[in-house]
């Protein structure tokens, strides 16, 4: 039996996910890749959040505030 032919657009999605070095589509959504982007250069800093923020030319407070939203939410006890 032939085996079922693929979508041109299958084949184009994993072309072009080869030519970027991502093992799938999550690896290059603009959300990922600029989180990414951020902690290596925060590491390459050594931590230093304003040279960081000079780097990527941003405000250092920009960055922090930033960072505040990506950090997971604590959930708080509720009141009795």
């Amino acid at each position: 039996m032939p085996r079922p032919r693929r979508k041109r657009s299958d084949d184009a999605r994993d072309l072009a996910l080869a030519f970027l070095g991502a093992n799938n589509a999550r690896d290059v959504q603009l959300h990922v890749v600029i989180d990414r982007h951020i902690a290596r250069v925060l590491d390459a800093a050594g931590g230093n959040v304003s040279l960081t923020a000079g780097l990527l030319g941003m405000h250092r407070r920009s960055l922090q505030r930033y960072a505040r939203r990506k950090r997971p939410r604590r959930r708080r006890a509720k009141r009795r």
